[in-house]
């Protein structure tokens, strides 16, 4: 349920006269049948055995399992020997990488803020960042992390770290407002601004990432 903003985090908020008054409840519902929740598909976990299931089934590892029974039926033992080995090897260095990249997608994962701040009808409300929908607007400020994608319609003194995207250590600075974006998980840690929402969940160039 959304809840109005209290008075300390209203002052926080950046004011214009320009900021349009958001979506009204209707136009959130369609939004979010038509583009669906700001959340990225989860990482499958503790699936150990789908893991081992689909390295077992590749071609590549069935011809190699084929090919050494074959070695072992013509009495060729060495061979045989060595080639499960590598097939050992093989799969083990595809559990590594599977697992790896599930603990990637986790850890942008944990990049979402759990609240946002947006406006809607003509009231600055707080709500869980999973329950943003394109064409929000969104206010960020020093200290937040950005929930969804989307373009600058009013930026005063704005820098934005987007680290993960970029691997620059550096913020970025905003300050062109309806030129510049705004990326899904990345940290607001200068000034503040007024964001519409373009793309959420899968859809934002942090789910596009994950995905």
């Amino acid at each position: 349920m959304l809840a109005p903003l209290q008075t300390a985090s209203a002052t926080k908020a950046p004011r214009s006269e320009i900021i349009p008054e958001g979506l009204s409840a209707d136009e959130v519902l369609f939004q979010r049948q038509r583009f669906g929740q700001n959340v990225m598909a989860p990482a499958t976990r503790h699936r150990f055995w789908g893991i081992v299931r689909g390295i077992a089934t590749e071609p590549m590892f069935v011809l190699l399992v084929v090919t050494a029974g074959i070695y072992l039926i013509i009495g060729s033992y060495s061979e045989a020997y060595v080639l499960l080995a590598a097939t050992a090897i093989v799969a083990g260095i595809s559990l590594y990488q599977e697992a790896r990249s599930d603990r990637a997608l986790l850890a942008l994962q944990q990049l979402a803020q759990p609240l946002a701040r947006v406006r809607r009808a003509g009231q600055d409300v707080a709500l869980p960042a999973a329950e943003l929908v394109v064409g929000d607007i969104l206010l960020v400020a020093e200290g937040e992390q950005v929930g969804a994608d989307g373009v600058l319609l009013e930026a005063h003194d704005l820098e934005a770290d987007e680290s993960f995207l970029t691997g620059e250590s550096l913020a970025v600075s905003k300050a062109a407002a309806g030129e510049q974006q705004l990326f899904a998980g990345s940290s607001v840690v200068g000034g503040t601004g007024v964001v519409q929402i373009t793309a959420v969940g899968s859809q934002t160039r942090l789910g596009l990432i994950g995905g």
